[in-house]
């Protein structure tokens, strides 16, 4: 027998919490490698991220163990659409305000709704005139976002910009997916540091690995780097934006 899988990214979706409790949110692949202790072997050369997306997946998620192909390191491998910052990744900080929809009581973040639309605008407007055309296809751009609510804002914000048709989905709905570009839209911004699941590492890890050549992040740094436990000075949130200002790709908006 042969199993294939990534139990480093998101498991089948379970909604039952007895099945939780018993263990049957996590894989036969995840099982086998960690609670039994089968032999593995780990694909470990990506062909898909410029190397600038994909080193901190690799360092936080793989121990650095992941290696870049060749086709991803050429000059040549990168995309038409242009983020003002024309970096591969860049960190956008935005001072919003997340709120919570009364009817489904899911998050939604405006500020970064209309942060992410107008990034989208700039990239249209950038475009050379022979290329000026609606950006509809999913695997030229997509945006993710960690909530349905904001899922349903950004999409209401982009039809009042003529951009309806730019995919915009949830991490959970992304994985197996790719694009050229993918902006990632973190929606929680509030006073007391309170993330929800987009601490999950296993959500974060589909959310910053589906960009072929430019990766864009779109949250509030300060609510992100905020530790609720004194023992949190290395969580991935904190890490990521640790990440993006020593490398000088945390910018405001």
């Amino acid at each position: 027998m042969m199993a294939i899988g990534d139990p480093k990214q998101l498991p089948a979706t379970v909604t039952s919490m007895d099945a939780v409790k018993n263990g049957f949110n996590r894989s036969l692949h995840e099982r086998l490698m960690v609670d039994v202790g089968c032999d593995y072997s780990l694909l470990d050369t990506q062909y898909r991220m410029r190397p600038q997306i994909a080193n901190f997946p690799s360092a936080v998620f793989y121990s650095s163990r992941i290696q870049d192909g060749p086709n991803v390191c050429k000059p040549s491998y990168k995309s038409t659409l242009k983020h003002r910052s024309g970096g591969p990744f860049v960190f956008v900080n935005v001072a919003g305000k997340e709120k919570k929809d009364e009817a489904s009581c899911s998050y939604y973040n405006e500020a970064e709704a209309n942060e992410v639309a107008l990034i989208l605008n700039e990239m249209y407007l950038k475009l050379p005139k022979h290329l000026h055309r609606p950006l509809q296809l999913p695997d030229k751009v997509r945006v993710i976002t960690f909530y349905q609510g904001q899922t349903k804002c950004i999409q209401r914000i982009l039809r009042r910009k003529n951009l309806s048709n730019i995919l915009v989905s949830t991490v959970d709905s992304s994985q197996g997916c790719e694009s050229d570009v993918v902006i990632v839209s973190f929606v929680r911004a509030n006073m007391s540091g309170r993330k929800g699941f987009i601490v999950d590492e296993k959500r974060l890890n589909v959310a910053l690995t589906r960009a072929r050549y430019q990766l864009i992040c779109v949250g509030h740094a300060l609510t992100l780097r905020h530790n609720e436990k004194k023992n949190c000075d290395d969580c991935v949130l904190n890490r990521l934006i640790y990440h993006a200002k020593t490398n000088q790709c945390l910018i405001e908006s």
